[in-house]
């Protein structure tokens, strides 16, 4: 719930609620990645904002290095917790080897390696995982779900075009549906399928614009 919170402020620019949000989850659950994957992603958006000095010397980057530190001695295998650490080591100017690690193994893994990239100004590099995962998502679900982590870290051009394949994946299910024969043949009709139509419909067609 708190992580869910998080995202929802980060998606407007509430940045320090977000860090909030995402500081309490963490502490509640120490091995989830997914609210620390929350927190450097807002911390990243906020020292864009802020001093080099001012950015390091918060208590936002502390805490966030000390639940980073716990949560990899809790889980050190968890890769998405090191890309993690990498980004808050980046972000403070520290050296962060990014060899160091294993490459992305899947797709989940590809948008966390990317925000690390995004953390060290390699931006080629970024593109390319996030282009990835994008053109390997199965569905409007996961593409929406790749759409928003771009938009959220300010990457316009890939969260252009996960909107834009989510909306043509819309498409063409609703041809599909239509073209089932007999109401009850619609009715049984994959959950996934009408899943996928309920979250694209909601898609805002001109896409952000990237100007």
């Amino acid at each position: 719930m708190l992580t869910r919170i998080g995202n929802d402020s980060l998606r407007v620019d509430k940045l320090d609620e977000a860090i909030k949000h995402f500081q309490a989850a963490a502490a509640a659950n120490p091995r989830d990645a997914a609210p620390l994957e929350g927190l450097t992603r807002a911390l990243y958006l906020k020292a864009q904002k802020e001093s080099a000095g001012a950015f390091i010397a918060s208590n936002d980057y502390s805490q966030a290095q000390e639940l980073i530190a716990r949560a990899i001695r809790l889980n050190p295998a968890n890769i998405q917790l090191r890309l993690a650490e990498m980004k808050i080591r980046a972000l403070s100017g520290q050296k962060a080897d990014l060899s160091s690690l294993p490459a992305p193994r899947n797709d989940a893994e590809r948008p966390a390696y990317a925000e690390a990239l995004l953390a060290q100004s390699r931006y080629a590099e970024a593109n390319d995982q996030m282009s990835r995962a994008i053109n390997s998502a199965a569905n409007a679900i996961q593409l929406l779900a790749v759409g928003d982590l771009a938009l959220m870290i300010k990457d316009l051009p890939d969260a252009e075009l996960a909107y834009r394949r989510a909306a043509g994946c819309r498409v063409r299910l609703k041809s599909q549906a239509r073209s089932r024969s007999g109401r009850q043949s619609q009715r049984s009709g994959s959950s996934q399928l009408y899943v996928c139509l309920d979250l694209a419909k909601n898609i805002s067609m001109p896409a952000p614009s990237i100007s």
